[in-house]
C-alpha cells in the first residue's frame, strides 16, 4: 500500500504551524499556508483561496 496524500486542509495547517514554530509572525505564516493552497489549486480564485485558508485556520485554531 501507498503512502496517502495529504489533504489540502493538512498541507495548509502544516505549512502554517512549521512557519510559526520557526518565529514566523501571523501574517508571514498565513501567506506561507496561502501560497501552499495556490500551488495545490493554481485555479482557484484568491477569493476561494483566502476563504479556505481563514476557515481551515480558524477551525484548527478552534480545536486547540
Amino acid at each position: 500500500m501507498g503512502q496517502a496524500i495529504p489533504s489540502t486542509s493538512d498541507i495548509v495547517i502544516s505549512t502554517y504551524e512549521a512557519r510559526r514554530a520557526a518565529g514566523a509572525d501571523e501574517w508571514t505564516a498565513c501567506d506561507a499556508a496561502l501560497e501552499a493552497f495556490r500551488r495545490r489549486h493554481p485555479e482557484a480564485s484568491s477569493d476561494l483561496a483566502n476563504t479556505f485558508i481563514a476557515d481551515v485556520l480558524r477551525d484548527h485554531t478552534a480545536r486547540h
